[in-house]
């Protein structure tokens, strides 16, 4: 199987760099983390709703995903706790969070390909 060029499309992904205490205006340790994600890096992939056999297949049992992303890359350095902008070009907040639109829920890596199963922010899908 080979992705069409013309059947992938753009999206960017920013990876999960680790926490950091939150403090106050007075310098106080809250008990809040920021947590830190890397700059947007742009990728290609194929994007496949959650329907149809195939792709129910592809997660087993699990379902609780809007869409599914399939690249051709199997070494794709995108992990559970990588954020997703699709269809939106990166934004960052003030304090320098992420404004994504997709979490990744599950990601399963094959000799050639790589499955990554998405949902939005604030569905149901939590």
């Amino acid at each position: 199987m080979i992705l069409l060029q013309r059947n992938k499309k753009t999206f960017f992904y920013a990876l999960y760099e680790g926490a950091e205490d939150t403090r106050d205006e007075n310098g106080n340790l809250t008990l809040e983390k920021t947590f830190k994600y890397g700059p947007p890096i742009k990728a290609r992939g194929c994007f496949v709703s959650s329907s149809g056999e195939e792709a129910r297949n592809v997660f087993g049992t699990f379902q609780d995903y809007d869409k599914m992303i399939i690249l051709e890359d199997p070494h794709c350095p995108i992990d559970e706790n990588a954020v997703l902008f699709v269809d939106r070009t990166p934004i960052y907040g003030e304090n320098g969070t992420p404004q994504h639109n997709y979490i990744v829920r599950r990601i399963v890596q094959t000799l050639n390909f790589t499955f990554i199963a998405i949902s939005t922010v604030g569905s149901k899908c939590v």
